[in-house]
Formats: structure tokens, sequence, C-alpha cells
């Protein structure tokens, strides 16, 4: 595939997890946090600052807002996504999507690339 058709893709996947949500203001930073997890799959708060470029705090807001809401706000959130300790180290919380969010990013990629199948 081209540069062209890798971009133009990952728009159409974008567009997707937008409608699917029906939140088309979802921020992009939220997009990136269920992007980078659907590709690189369960990881650590640690590494999603890494993968997505976004601070610590900032990707803990956001997922809180993807998983279960948050507290100050009494919202429930759509538990696309969940964290939990790991239980090797319990300093190190874990980030992986809910087969709610599973589904949903697949049901995006298959909308985006025509195809059920990804190549990881």
């Amino acid at each position: 595939m081209s540069i062209t058709t890798d971009l133009a893709n990952t728009c159409l996947f974008i567009k997707a997890l937008s409608d699917l949500t029906n939140d088309p203001t979802m921020p992009s930073q939220q997009q990136t946090l269920l992007l980078s997890l659907y590709v690189h799959g369960t990881t650590s708060q640690g590494k999603l600052e890494e993968l997505t470029g976004v601070k610590a705090s900032s990707n803990s807001r956001n997922i809180a807002k993807l998983g279960r809401g948050e507290k100050a706000y009494a919202e429930d959130g759509p538990m696309l996504l969940e964290n939990y300790e790991d239980l090797q180290n319990r300093r190190v919380k874990m980030v992986r999507l809910t087969p709610k969010g599973q589904a949903l990013l697949d049901e995006c990629w298959k909308l985006s690339f025509g195809r059920s199948e990804r190549n990881n």
C-alpha cells in the first residue's frame, strides 16, 4: 500500500470511530489512545505515554473518560477500555480494551479497510 492509501484508510478509521461512538467531537488524544491499544494490545500506562506522545496525567484522564467515567463528574463512561494493577508489580498500571472496545474497533477496521482481519 502507498502512504496515500494508508492515510486515507486511517482517516476512514477515525471517521468510523466517530460515527460508531456517536461522538463527532472525540478528542484526538482519546482516538490515539484507542488506536494505540488496538494496534499494540494490553500495555502499561507508562508505555502508552511513549506510544501516544501524551503526558501520563492526560492519558489517565482519557483512560477514565473512555473507561468507567470520571468520578469528579459522576458520568458513566462508555467502558471501551479498563485499567488494572499489574500482578507482578502493583505500582504498574496496565490498560486494555474491553470486549466492547475491541468489538467497536474491529468494526471500525472492517468499515475502513474492507476486511475483517488485521495483519499485526
